[in-house]
């Protein structure tokens, strides 16, 4: 019933990244033996500096840290973090979470420096499904180090290629749990693990990636690359958090 429904908020996340290239940069760039569109170039850098800006920030932005009312553009973007670490954030769109049941995660573990299991990863879904979550729509997400431990695990239950090959360890590096997909992601918290519902936690885009120049005010072209954007999820309990593996 719509006596049920209130009203959340959320701001959108501004960032960017700077590029600059002088003029003698140019001038030598396209001279015997330079690299030809130093310009181009610069503006590729820069993109990438401004996708690894959003990655990063979106995995490892520290909890409690989103802030929708003031404060730096990057403090106005929602991380998974301040998403999934219920305890230590209340705050979700402008909502208490203590108050408001629906706008906590699935739960957020503090695992203590412990080895991951196969046990404690199927738990985890097994709750996030008890809230709606369709395991369809799930995906893992791993640091490397916490790859690597699940590899050893898989290892130590002897999984491993057949005993004629001259090879070791596993091949193709599909990982799967339970046909759970695993994504690995170099920005991820070495101690940290993520479950999330593909369907329900999304980043929304109001603006994509744009090239701006900046006025002439040297000999050079300076330019900045902005992007708005934020995460949101339609249903955080689908979602679960461990952090305190072992590495």
């Amino acid at each position: 019933a719509n006596s049920t429904r209130f009203k959340v908020e959320l701001d959108w996340a501004y960032v960017r990244t700077i590029g600059r290239v002088t003029g003698q940069m140019i001038a030598d760039a396209q001279g015997r033996g330079g690299i030809g569109d130093v310009y181009g170039l610069e503006v590729k850098d820069t993109s990438t500096e401004l996708i690894r800006l959003v990655n990063s920030t979106l995995l490892t932005g520290a909890s409690a840290t989103y802030d929708g009312e003031a404060g730096s553009a990057n403090g106005r973007v929602l991380g998974f973090l301040h998403l999934l670490d219920t305890d230590t954030a209340d705050n979700l769109y402008g909502k208490s979470r203590s108050t408001n049941a629906t706008l906590r995660s699935g739960g957020n573990d503090a695992m203590g420096s412990v080895n991951i299991t196969l046990q404690k990863l199927r738990a985890i879904t097994t709750t996030c499904e008890e809230n709606g979550l369709n395991r369809s729509n799930a995906v893992f997400v791993f640091s490397p180090q916490q790859r690597d431990k699940y590899l050893q695990l898989l290892q130590s239950m002897g999984v491993m290629q057949q005993p004629t090959a001259a090879l070791a360890g596993f091949t193709g590096q599909f990982l799967a749990i339970d046909d759970i997909p695993i994504w690995v992601d170099k920005d991820m918290t070495a101690g940290n693990i993520f479950l999330l519902d593909r369907e329900n936690t999304r980043v929304a885009v109001k603006v994509a990636p744009t090239l701006t120049e900046f006025g002439i005010t040297e000999d050079a072209r300076k330019f900045f690359i902005k992007m708005y954007f934020n995460l949101y999820s339609r249903a955080p309990n689908h979602n679960y958090l461990l952090t305190g593996l072992t590495t």
